[in-house]
């Protein structure tokens, strides 16, 4: 069910640039003192977003795999109390978070199955003869289960897909026409959309291609 623990840590206010992946992450923030902690489940996101943090503190977070359906307000309700206790042993918060994704999350075989024939198909309705059914059917197994039609899913893996070849050397040119775009300005247009700048200038932004590539969907 989790893909990724993560950590990260502030010494002073910053922007952090959030890029979208497919997946929900459960977020814990630290501030300073014994009441400063507080829980969050990311969106799905469709777009570049920029997200100003508080001066101080550490995160942790737990990536779900893309399709986890999570009970949100009951999460976050039982976490609520977790990671008050400082120093925190991580150890310690790492199983009690686990225990309570058990309870609060779950993940269906068949639309594990159906997005990962969307990520690998050339398009919606490939995914679905692949599966043996129909386009329609498979949006009614895909929309209420994620939140986002099949579209969705199909664009993100594409373009996902471009950006990971964009940390080698093969021509943008080449990058587009190899991941299904019509041509170089139809996937600079994607990427702008997906990933908040052209993709000559996110090859150059090593941060950002990090992020870009980071675990996710596709």
């Amino acid at each position: 069910m989790v893909l990724e623990a993560w950590t990260a840590a502030a010494a002073g206010p910053r922007r952090f640039l959030v890029l979208p992946d497919g997946c929900h992450d459960l977020i814990l923030h630290l501030g300073d003192g014994p009441d400063a902690a507080s829980w969050q489940v990311s969106p799905l996101d469709d777009a570049a977003r920029r997200v100003d943090s508080p001066g101080t503190g550490r995160w942790f977070g737990w990536r779900l795999r893309p399709g986890t359906r999570v009970m949100q307000p009951l999460l976050l309700q039982s976490v609520a109390q977790l990671g008050r206790d400082l120093p925190i042993d991580a150890n310690a918060l790492q199983g009690q978070v686990a225990s309570r994704l058990a309870d609060f999350c779950r993940t269906d075989p068949r639309v594990d199955e159906a997005l990962a024939a969307v990520a690998g198909a050339t398009h919606v309705a490939a995914a679905g003869r692949a599966l043996g059914v129909s386009e329609r059917s498979l949006q009614r197994l895909i929309t209420p289960a994620t939140g986002h039609p099949p579209a969705f899913w199909r664009s993100l893996a594409r373009i996902r897909g471009a950006v990971r070849a964009l940390a080698g050397p093969a021509p943008l040119s080449a990058i587009a026409a190899d991941h299904g775009f019509a041509d170089q300005a139809h996937f600079s247009r994607e990427c702008r959309r997906w990933m908040g700048q052209p993709p000559a200038r996110l090859r150059r932004d090593v941060q950002a291609l990090r992020t870009a590539t980071a675990s996710g969907y596709g």
